[in-house]
């Protein structure tokens, strides 16, 4: 999975669900330590090995998500050969790990995160259940003094920031194999700022405010937000604000920087969700006014108003169109 370029996109796809029993240590050894982690591993289950993973790669930073049965993994000196200048962030999202690093021992619950160095040897012991990985040069966090000193050191799951880069990563890859080499430059920016508040040291709670990664990523719980409760007619800015922990006012700004404002992109995207529906087949036993109030819409005559000002046309033509077609 190493890319020719930074800026371009790849993705492995590896279960063993359709191995042989019998060799499916010996072919994820294969693809994983020559292709992704290098790294030995060493089977402590019971009953079958197995293991689901996907890696992704965009703008050097690479992104891993696997659930495997217990095993034990280990980083040897003769794989610090390549790729020494990556700093890994690994997630415990299921089960317990523990890691050994620089005579250090941390043993992560789930949710809990620590770094791992690949400068050093290192060993995740008795991993099992569901993990998350990411792994980026260490020149692209913000901070690279004292990275040694956060190996095998807790992060715990309350972090926000870390909370946030899973938020922002569980919801933006969907659409990066068809992203363009800027876009897909920005979000690894947006990572590894995020990788960096987490990670700290030096980490401030102003320091959140300012990041972009940390800015995109409230962002866009914020819009996830939004896209859930579209249906709830009494939805405001303060029951988003109350979920995210943060002020009105702060959510108010996050919008401005985009030009727009938090009731602007509401009313947007009740519209959108409205327009989808007159066009979906399976909606034609709703009327209009049906429609406009399972996008939120408390008013019809608003409603009108609000789609006629967005598409030109008003419902019942939309809904025409879209039969015709």
């Amino acid at each position: 999975m190493v890319l020719d370029e930074p800026t371009k996109f790849a993705s492995l796809h590896f279960s063993t669900d359709e191995l042989p029993e019998r060799q499916r240590v010996e072919i994820w050894q294969d693809v994983f330590n020559h292709s992704v982690l290098h790294l030995e591993i060493k089977s402590l289950a019971d009953e079958a090995f197995y293991s689901r993973a996907e890696f992704r790669e965009f703008g050097g930073v690479r992104v891993g998500n696997c659930a495997v049965s217990a095993m034990d993994m280990r980083r040897k000196a003769s794989h610090i050969g390549r790729e020494t200048d990556l700093i890994g962030l690994y997630v415990n999202l299921e089960g317990t790990s523990t890691l050994r690093q620089l005579n250090r021992e941390l043993t992560l619950n789930p949710g809990e995160a620590t770094v791992i160095l690949n400068t050093e040897p290192a060993a995740l012991l008795k991993s099992e259940g569901r993990w998350f990985g990411i792994q980026l040069p260490r020149t692209t966090l913000s901070s690279t003094g004292g990275l040694e000193d956060r190996a095998a050191q807790l992060i715990p799951g309350n972090s926000t920031a870390l909370r946030l880069l899973l938020s922002y990563l569980s919801v933006g890859q969907a659409d990066l194999e068809t992203a363009s080499p800027a876009l897909l430059n920005v979000v690894s920016a947006h990572v590894a700022d995020l990788c960096s508040l987490a990670i700290g040291p030096a980490f401030k709670p102003q320091d959140l405010g300012r990041s972009r990664g940390a800015h995109a990523a409230r962002l866009q719980a914020i819009m996830a937000d939004i896209a859930a409760n579209l249906g709830k007619h009494d939805y405001s800015i303060a029951d988003v604000a109350s979920r995210q922990g943060i002020s009105p006012r702060a959510i108010q700004m996050l919008f401005e920087s985009t030009g727009s404002t938090f009731s602007e992109y509401l009313r947007a995207e009740r519209a959108t969700r409205a327009h989808q529906m007159l066009c979906d087949p399976q909606y034609l036993a709703l009327t209009i006014t049906d429609i406009a109030f399972a996008a939120g819409f408390g008013d019809v005559s608003y409603f009108n108003r609000t789609f006629r000002r967005r598409y030109g046309a008003t419902p019942s033509e939309i809904r025409i169109n879209a039969r015709e077609q």
